[in-house]
């Protein structure tokens, strides 16, 4: 069984606190039936067949084998509702089973499990079948606030995503939010997320996040994000996402106005990835880099004979 100290008991104190607070309160039986009559149960059976081969080019421009396999996929995947209107959890997991592979597909075919079971232990040697547990969380909400802690995927905004096959990979950690609106004055929403553990989906259990060493272990990532709505103009969304040694900033703004009768949105961007320890960063985040955009789109709007249509 894996233990956790140091930084991990932070999210297994938050996770009981999310579990002892329930205990406080006495819930009627009717409350407390949301839990079951508002859950949902879903899933699904998949058979993936790939044959995918690529150009080598420095092997006289020759097609070898990139991807060449048959898998099957299964999941279910459950969501409570909500005892008292605030305490609910969400389970999931996937299975996967390697029916065929060719010797000279590429690995993990990031469909099925890798043969390696951590990230920093890849030697994208094979492929297996097995189970992942991709989502075990408990959740709360109260009012316009709302949080999850346990293994999730980020439902906030934020710079921490995870990645996609079948289905999404997985954080350890916590999230909490926020949600405000104001009618037609706009929405004001804001989330923070901290983990300390994460697990692609072609990796069955979790690992430690690490500089691009391999070596030097990060202990944590966390990310905060408001997002600010001015309804039918203009939003604002800044993000601070790091870690121990990185301290990257995001902020995009976006404003929308009539020109000649249709609507021009504009969005500018900027993102500052911000150094605390340059020596211990990867050679690429070694200077301070900003970058900027500006985008520019607009709607056309053509009148037909039964309604108008959008183009662009």
């Amino acid at each position: 069984m894996r233990t956790f100290s140091g930084k991990r008991s932070t999210l297994a104190l938050a996770i009981a606190a999310v579990t002892a607070m329930s205990s406080w309160i006495v819930v009627p039986q009717a409350s407390a039936a949301g839990f079951i009559d508002d859950s949902t149960l879903t899933g699904g059976i998949y058979y993936w067949q790939r044959e995918r081969d690529r150009k080598d080019v420095t092997d006289g421009d020759k097609y070898k084998t990139n991807l060449s396999h048959s898998t099957w996929n299964a999941n279910l995947d459950f969501q409570s509702g909500y005892a008292a209107d605030m305490f609910g959890i969400d389970v999931a997991a996937f299975t996967a089973i390697e029916m065929a592979e060719s010797s000279e597909s590429a690995h993990p075919n990031e469909i099925a499990f890798s043969s390696r079971n951590k990230a920093y232990d890849e030697d994208y040697s094979g492929d297996k079948s097995g189970i992942s547990l991709y989502k075990a969380a408990a959740k709360f909400k109260y009012g316009p606030t709302w949080a999850r802690a346990g293994y999730i995927q980020p439902t906030g905004q934020t710079l921490l995503a995870p990645h996609w096959s079948f289905m999404p990979g997985t954080y350890q950690g916590a999230e909490a939010g926020a949600n405000f609106d104001y009618g037609d004055s706009g929405a004001l929403s804001f989330s923070y997320m901290w983990t300390n553990e994460y697990k692609a989906p072609w990796h069955i259990e979790m690992d430690d996040f690490y500089q691009n060493d391999k070596k030097t272990k990060v202990d944590y990532l966390h990310s905060l994000a408001p997002n600010m709505i001015l309804k039918t103009t203009s939003c604002w969304r800044p993000r601070w996402p790091g870690s121990g040694v990185y301290r990257p900033v995001f902020a995009k703004a976006s404003y929308k106005f009539d020109v000649a009768g249709t609507p021009l949105n504009t969005t500018i961007s900027s993102t500052a990835p911000a150094i605390r320890s340059a020596t211990a960063a990867p050679t690429i985040f070694r200077r301070h880099r900003m970058a900027e955009a500006l985008t520019l789109a607009t709607r056309c709007r053509r009148a037909g004979p039964a309604s108008g249509r959008y183009l662009g």
